[in-house]
């Protein structure tokens, strides 16, 4: 059965690429690729810039996960100890599918959930929603509920690509005390103050507030995380950068990761639900 479409929200499928779901509404425009379950673009209308970073290299056709916007991570974040799975999940991999649109007096809500959870650990008892929030601001709601008779781990991560205009003159603020240094084999670090970016930049801060934000000469982007255990700050630099097939070779330079994520793993009580969100403007 179709999903009845708001008035907002339209299904297009250029050539060669994934199908997307288009949101236009008076506050703002986005595209979500049904393919990973994927943001792509989000444009508030009051100001007609873009928040989110896409690679002009990143494979857009389905056949691998796409390479900037906003990621699912789920329900691992990183690295599995079993080599022979995917880093960060499976679900960015696969196909997704409309469960709703609907749109309220200041703001346009689509609901998604993958078509299948099916992977090597048999995540069975797992249901898996996401709910994006298109308005004056973006928010994303990863609702993960366990429907089983008992308790069940996951990690989680909503992995934000954002779009600056020069990582050498951006500053991120609103993260204190220590913080896993990723690119140091996880040492144990002082956050920076002032949160500048000179190098190739990795770094877990567990246990952070809500809020941080991402000054730039220009602009600033406020990002509001809940429900969540780490914030992420990732930027490969060059030369990581022009290791990744997806990766353009300069696009370190306007881009930074800023994810609000469960990277300790969460143990989700029988018949529970936990929701991770990320909110930005």
């Amino acid at each position: 059965m179709s999903t009845q479409l708001s008035k907002s929200v339209t299904l297009e499928t250029p050539a060669n690429h994934v199908e997307l779901i288009c949101v236009n509404n008076l506050w703002a425009h986005a595209s979500i690729s049904l393919f990973g379950g994927h943001l792509l673009s989000y444009v508030p209308s009051y100001d007609q810039r873009e928040r989110l970073w896409l690679s002009r290299d990143a494979w857009l056709d389905g056949t691998r996960s796409i390479r900037g916007g906003v990621p699912v991570c789920w329900p691992w974040f990183g690295d599995h100890p079993a080599r022979n799975l995917p880093a960060h999940g499976y679900v960015r991999n696969q196909q997704w599918r409309l469960v709703s649109s609907v749109d309220t007096d200041d703001a346009t809500i689509v609901r998604l959930r993958p078509c299948a959870i099916q992977n090597a650990m048999n995540e069975d008892g797992l249901e898996l929603e996401l709910s994006i929030t298109v308005g004056r601001q973006l928010t994303l709601a990863l609702s993960t509920r366990n429907t089983s008779d008992r308790p069940r781990n996951f990690g989680a991560a909503l992995h934000s690509y954002f779009e600056i205009s020069d990582i050498h003159n951006t500053c991120l603020k609103g993260l204190s005390g220590q913080c896993l240094d990723k690119t140091e084999d996880f040492a144990r670090k002082v956050t920076p103050n002032p949160y500048l970016f000179e190098a190739e930049t990795d770094r877990i801060h567990v246990h952070p507030g809500n809020r941080c934000w991402i000054e730039t000469p220009d602009y600033a982007i406020e990002v509001n995380s809940r429900g969540h255990d780490s914030v992420v700050v990732w930027n490969p630099w060059r030369a990581k950068s022009a290791e990744l097939e997806d990766f353009h070779d300069e696009g370190f330079q306007s881009m930074l990761c800023v994810e609000s994520a469960i990277t300790q793993g969460f143990t989700l009580a029988a018949q529970q639900t936990h929701t991770l969100t990320q909110t930005f403007a």
